[in-house]
């Protein structure tokens, strides 16, 4: 038996899949619809190619309710436990999620559509000590207090309600840092937008889970 947290494509999930006849249940948790979806159509293909059938249960909570699904599908225990977390191209290609600061669109960011709290709220509401401590500990952003009281200033003005505008509400300067490149890159082979440090900041919240 194995739980999978989150789904997301279900892409490392279809691997267990396949890797593993001896597997008979998995239990998969995402709190994003449209992962859910994805995830369901590609785990009941990689289900019926195999000769040992697999007790598939997807299920619309947070990693961090495992052990309550767990129970409530009366799986008493599990023999794996596979956590790939963080956003996907799903959701930062998508400019109605409000997850990437390269496509305007509403600051959600909200990985469960459903979910109360947004981004508009946080960035709208939040005080200058609770945004520059969200930017300082999450987003491990330097400028931490400049961009928090930079969103105060313009808030004033008018809601900000797109990441367009909350780019240009930060007013971060045009430069760039050299980074670690991307995926198979060599080290300090691409730069950093400086706003995307102050964007993790919503795309930390399963590291903040994982340390509750």
């Amino acid at each position: 038996q194995a739980s999978s947290c989150t789904l997301g494509a279900a892409g490392h999930s279809k691997a267990l899949v396949q890797a593993h006849p001896e597997l008979h249940t998995l239990v998969g948790l995402d709190v994003d619809p449209d992962a859910r979806g994805i995830a369901r159509r590609v785990l009941e293909d990689a289900c019926a190619a195999r000769e040992q059938p697999v007790d598939l249960r997807i299920v619309p909570s947070n990693f961090r309710h495992l052990g309550r699904v767990l129970e409530e599908e009366n799986v008493h225990a599990v023999d794996a436990i596979l956590m790939d977390l963080g956003v996907s191209s799903m959701q930062l290609d998508r400019p109605e999620r409000g997850f990437s600061f390269s496509k305007d669109g509403p600051i959600d960011m909200r990985m469960d559509p459903s979910a109360a709290q947004d981004a508009f709220n946080v960035v709208n509401y939040w005080t200058e000590e609770e945004l520059a401590r969200v930017f300082r500990d999450y987003g491990e952003e330097r400028n931490y207090r400049r961009l928090a009281r930079n969103i105060i200033a313009a808030r004033t003005e008018e809601p900000i309600q797109t990441t367009a505008q909350l780019l240009k509400a930060m007013r971060l300067p045009q430069t760039r840092h050299r980074g670690r490149g991307s995926k198979g890159g060599k080290r300090g082979s691409s730069s950093i937008h400086p706003a995307t440090r102050a964007f993790q900041v919503a795309h930390q919240r399963d590291l903040c889970i994982l340390l509750e």
